[in-house]
Order: structure tokens, then C-alpha cells, then sequence
């Protein structure tokens, strides 16, 4: 048991290690999965440690701080700093994978065009300020604009043909400040 617990150790903090170098040497390589396979790889030696330390001594059972609780608060933090690094590589990823969606598949989002008392300066691509009022009562109507999302108070809009190297979001509030008329993309 002892030789086992030794060789676990070894290999659990060996492979955290491994995958620690080629995270720091080659960056750009990594896969999405590797801060959790570290994770998991000084949870290995860890508990490889703690079955090691059993196996040689039986438990005694204090409350003050000793060196294995300190030892387990830093496995625990550093465990819980991976998983939010592996968390947030996967969100990063999956948000540039809807980017890549939208960009396909911008010309399926819903028409919109707004119409504002002031002028908006909107400065997208495609997008098209035309006045549409008079001098006593301004009205600008702005077209070439599709609808992403309406959420949390706010209305965002796509620019027509929009990419990742060349588009812009457009975030207005929906407060009633701008009246948004939207339209179906398949009638264009």
C-alpha cells in the first residue's frame, strides 16, 4: 500500500507538472481540457500523499493548523483557480464559436430598422442614416441593421453582413427612447 500510494503521488504531481510545461512552453497548443487534467492530476498526488502519510502513521485528530491542512487549503485553491481557468477557456471558446455562427448566419437574423428623435452615430458597416422628419420635429431612420438580441433593458443590433474582422454591435436602450421596427429576414 505504501508503494502503491508512492507511485500515485508521484505520477498525479508528475502529470500536473507535464501539463503545466506544455501549457507554459507552447500556449498556443493547448487544448481547452488541460487546466482540468492539471486539476485532476494534483488532486491524483494529493490523495496519493494523504494515503501515504496514513499508511506510515495512523490519524491523530487535532484542531489546530498543521502543515496538512495548509497543504490541503493550497491543493483546494489551486484546484478551484484551474477549474475557473478551464471554466473560462471553454466559455471563450463557445463564444467564439457562436461568433463564427452569427457571422454565417447573420443574413437570417430578423430586418430592423430604428427610428430616433436624435441622431444616433451609428458608424457600422452597411448601416444607413436617412432623415426622416422635418427641422421642427428631426426624426432619423436607421436601416441596414439586424436584431442579435433583446435583453436586460438593451437592444442589440447586428450591421448588415456583419463579420468578425469588420462588424460592429450596436447597443441601444430600450426605454422607449427609439422605436425599432423589425421585419423578417426572409422577405429581403
Amino acid at each position: 500500500m505504501h508503494r502503491t500510494a508512492l507511485v500515485v503521488l508521484v505520477l498525479g504531481f508528475a502529470f500536473a507538472a507535464v501539463m503545466w510545461v506544455v501549457v507554459v512552453t507552447q500556449p498556443g497548443r493547448t487544448l481547452l481540457y488541460v487546466p482540468f487534467l492539471i486539476a485532476a492530476g494534483l488532486i491524483v498526488g494529493a490523495w496519493g500523499l494523504s494515503v501515504r502519510r496514513r499508511a506510515a502513521a495512523p490519524a491523530v485528530r487535532t484542531l489546530r493548523v498543521t502543515p496538512r491542512a495548509l497543504e490541503r487549503s493550497l491543493v483546494f485553491v489551486l484546484v478551484t483557480l484551474l477549474l475557473f481557468w478551464g471554466t473560462s477557456d471553454y466559455a471563450q471558446a463557445l463564444g467564439r464559436g457562436a461568433a463564427f455562427d452569427y457571422q454565417e448566419r447573420s443574413g437570417l437574423l430578423p430586418t430592423a430598422v430604428v427610428y430616433s428623435k436624435e441622431r444616433l452615430g451609428v458608424t457600422a458597416p452597411n448601416v444607413r442614416e436617412e432623415s426622416a422628419g422635418t427641422d421642427a420635429a428631426p426624426l432619423y431612420r436607421y436601416s441596414g441593421l439586424r436584431l442579435l438580441v433583446v435583453s436586460g433593458g438593451r437592444i442589440f443590433l447586428l450591421n448588415d453582413r456583419w463579420t468578425l474582422a469588420q462588424g460592429r454591435v450596436v447597443v441601444l436602450r430600450d426605454d422607449g427612447s427609439v422605436r425599432v421596427e423589425y421585419g423578417n429576414a426572409s422577405a429581403d
